[in-house]
């Protein structure tokens, strides 16, 4: 609605009006962030749930020793 009708601002521009801070990445966001382009490639589609599906397919097959680095610096980013 928030296109559509001025009355309606986007949550996005609401939160930054407020000054909200947002929360830190997780490990998968982190890993989705870096491999998106990729992903986008290998599944031959830019639709969301079609990229997501794919990137959670392939989070949950990784070893944890790949998904290592991701979750260290979501910590870092946490703490």
């Amino acid at each position: 609605l928030s296109a559509i009708h001025p009355a309606f601002p986007s949550r996005i521009a609401m939160a930054a009006e407020l000054q909200e801070p947002s929360r830190p990445q997780n490990a998968y966001w982190l890993w989705l962030s870096e491999n998106r382009e990729a992903l986008t490639k290998e599944a031959g589609s830019a639709k969301g749930p079609v990229v997501g599906k794919l990137a959670g397919e392939k989070w949950k097959a990784m070893s944890a020793a790949q998904k290592k680095p991701f979750e260290t610096k979501a910590a870092e980013l946490k703490a």
